[in-house]
């Protein structure tokens, strides 16, 4: 229910999201204007400046991209931790080409106004039961959401968040044999542009699966010490016995 609220609160960002991206990078004619044209025997010439401007400002990002900074919050941190922590990250960054990562993130966000990226892991080879973490894209934007009553911009202080996955039926069936499907009826999108099973244009059948990430909370003692060197920490009751 949660999941579906928020695909329905923000179901109208999600529209001008597709719509925006296919006017700067595909066809910036709807069908309407295009009809319209054909009927008054004119032709349908396109000249599309917006995607040129926004091509030029992807091509400086290319060159100027940010690089995240770990910064300590407090001054009794010793520098050398931040570096390790740096080039954890930076080795993190590196094995997930975080350069095609960051340039498409920020072509959905020119183009559409907004962009999702995810943290995850992966068996370092089919032999190993080694994982390691990557950063990677978001299948699609408009399938992703959070809270509804989340008000920091990146969603952080939301109860939970979420992306939709697509799979083909019978994709499906090998990841997930113990699910009935047989009951499950392929619409066409509700009035807020989403359905949970569908067909494309060919036909295929289309089930979607939701990742859903819910915050839980846990009440816990905490203990406030002053160390030998004057500074202060809190600590956990397991922590401080």
């Amino acid at each position: 229910k949660m999941v579906e609220s928020s695909i329905k609160s923000f179901s109208k960002n999600s529209e001008r999201h597709r719509d925006h991206k296919k006017f700067v990078f595909v066809d910036s004619l709807v069908d309407d204007d295009k009809t319209k044209l054909e009927n008054l025997g004119m032709p349908t010439g396109q000249y599309n400046s917006p995607e040129a401007f926004v091509s030029r400002l992807m091509g400086e990002f290319g060159d100027f991209s940010p690089e995240a900074v770990i910064i300590p919050t407090t001054d009794n941190v010793d520098p050398k931790i931040s570096e390790v922590l740096m080039n954890i990250m930076r080795g993190i960054f590196y094995r997930s080409n975080i350069d095609v990562i960051k340039y498409s993130i920020y072509q959905d966000t020119l183009g559409g106004g907004f962009g999702y990226a995810q943290l995850k892991t992966e068996y370092i080879n089919e032999r190993s039961y080694d994982q390691e973490i990557l950063v990677d894209t978001a299948f699609d934007a408009t399938l992703c959401g959070s809270d509804p009553l989340a008000t920091d911009p990146a969603k952080l202080n939301g109860k939970f968040t979420f992306q939709i996955l697509p799979f083909y039926e019978e994709d499906f069936k090998d990841l997930y044999p113990e699910v009935d499907i047989n009951e499950i009826s392929y619409n066409s999108p509700s009035s807020y542009g989403f359905t949970w099973a569908s067909k494309n244009d060919s036909g295929m059948k289309i089930i979607y699966v939701c990742e859903l990430y819910v915050k839980e909370k846990k009440r816990v003692k905490l203990h406030k010490t002053r160390l030998s060197d004057g500074s202060e920490m809190v600590l956990t009751t397991a922590e401080f016995n």
